[in-house]
């Protein structure tokens, strides 16, 4: 019987710590979103445009630098965070007065012990440049709408 009253508290113990790490996370995005000078939809790749008629940048770059800010696992899942730098080598298209490219993507992938089977496309290599198609969202401040190789 007294082994009930403790099960009961270590399992409110868990899940009020659980809830403190997501809320963490959820925090955590928009303040490293200052160190950036561009963004994505909700921090995911965009692997191509819908929005061609209002991209009115478009530059070609190569990785600079890529940092892992952070990292957590929820379930059978790992939630990395990285912000890459780009050095701008060409602007094809507009006007894009930065030299480099910084912006944050959210990787969500299978745990090893998940079993998960999945095949990742990841575009961001030394040595594949990119192009980025750009929309302007502030005044140093920019959209990520394309990414494509």
């Amino acid at each position: 019987m007294r082994l009930l009253p403790v099960i009961l508290l270590l399992f409110c113990l868990s899940v009020y710590g659980m809830e403190d790490s997501m809320q963490k996370s959820v925090i955590e995005i928009p303040l490293l979103e200052t160190q950036v000078n561009a963004e994505t939809l909700s921090n995911r790749i965009p692997w191509y445009s819908l929005r061609d008629k209002t991209d009115d940048i478009q530059v070609k770059g190569t990785l600079m630098e890529e940092k892992t800010l952070s990292k957590s696992i929820k379930g059978n899942y790992s939630y990395t965070i990285y912000r890459f730098a780009y050095t701008v080598t060409e602007v094809q298209k507009g006007e894009f007065p930065a030299k480099v490219l910084t912006f944050l993507i959210e990787r969500k992938f299978p745990t090893p012990e998940s079993g998960i089977m999945y095949k990742d496309l990841w575009p961001f290599t030394k040595n594949n440049p990119l192009i980025f198609k750009l929309t302007k969202k502030g005044i140093d401040h920019y959209l990520i709408t394309s990414i494509e190789k």
